[in-house]
């Protein structure tokens, strides 16, 4: 925690709509509910909506109404990220592979990493979005 950086804090006003690429995660969840209690409109992706134990952070979720969930992979074409950034206003990009066991090459994580916030950025750019 660094106090100093309050001066630099910026207070968003819910307006438009955020998406949050990797929903389902630690930071991604967390991220989710804060944004919900504040009554932001939220679009989350998740990569299986069928993986009960993965929806179910989404039991706790404050003002759920103003949540809905798109079903899409990291790595899906740039087409498919475009129609999940439709009437987006803001994007939180926190998506990234995450392998049950330790890669042998760390390549194995970081280019599927790179990859997939390369497809949200031109995505993200190709519709508009105010910020990412």
């Amino acid at each position: 925690y660094f106090p100093e950086a309050e001066d630099f804090r910026m207070e968003l006003q819910p307006q438009g709509k955020i998406l949050i690429t990797g929903v389902t995660g630690f930071l991604g969840s967390r991220i989710c509910y804060d944004c919900l209690q504040k009554g932001f409109l939220v679009r989350g992706t998740v990569r299986d909506k069928s993986n009960k134990s993965k929806m179910a952070v989404f039991e706790s979720m404050p003002n759920k109404d103003n949540l809905d969930l798109f079903e899409i992979d990291l790595l899906s074409n740039g087409a498919k990220w475009m129609e999940a950034m439709s009437g987006i206003s803001h994007v939180l990009h926190t998506a990234s592979p995450f392998p049950p066991q330790t890669p042998k090459n760390e390549d194995e994580l970081i280019l599927p990493a790179k990859e997939g916030t390369l497809v949200v950025l031109k995505a993200a750019y190709s519709v508009g979005v105010k910020s990412v």
